[in-house]
């Protein structure tokens, strides 16, 4: 009876190895799904801050444009009534 008892302890103990680490294993894959995930997060989330730059150096732009389109007109205006008025004076 001794005999059996010695060899159930070593299967016992070497299930409980298997078991500790089988457990350990899942344990290294989930912090290593996390990891991987967290870090496709971050990386998200960063191309989105780029995008969301980008947009809003385009909106800049556009306006800086559309700014200067005005000044142009405007410009373009202030000369022609100049010249009307020099042509006015002469007359």
């Amino acid at each position: 009876m001794a005999v059996m008892s010695g060899e159930l302890i070593d299967v016992l103990i070497n299930v409980a190895c298997w078991w500790l680490a089988v457990f350990i294993g899942y344990g290294v894959l989930l912090l290593g799904v996390d990891g991987l995930l967290q870090r496709f997060a971050r990386r998200r989330a960063r191309q989105q801050r780029e995008r969301d730059a980008l947009a809003r150096l385009a909106a800049e732009r556009t306006a800086a444009i559309n700014r200067i389109g005005v000044a142009f007109l405007a410009a373009q205006q202030l000369i022609r009534d100049e010249a009307n008025a020099r042509k006015g004076a002469r007359r």
